[in-house]
């Protein structure tokens, strides 16, 4: 069961993500294939691994700060 944690402090809108998980995904055969999007900015990019989906979330956050990646770009899907 999860435990949902509240927080009296507000969280930063400008820290959103929608992740969409795509069909085959099984956390247990290590199948984990989707798309994530950052909400304020608009970058979207898929990603095949869990290991590729966390290192895209640090890429966007980073890009927020000014430095500049090439990787997540804007998806016309």
């Amino acid at each position: 069961m999860l435990a949902v944690a509240m927080s009296s402090k507000p969280l930063p809108s400008e820290n959103a993500f929608l992740v969409q998980l795509g069909e085959e995904v099984d956390p247990t055969l290590e199948r984990f294939t989707g798309r994530v999007e950052h909400v304020e900015s608009g970058l979207r990019a898929r990603f095949d691994s869990r290991d590729e989906l966390f290192a895209l979330l640090a890429r966007m956050l980073a890009q927020r700060g000014g430095a500049r990646d090439p990787k997540p770009q804007r998806e016309d899907r």
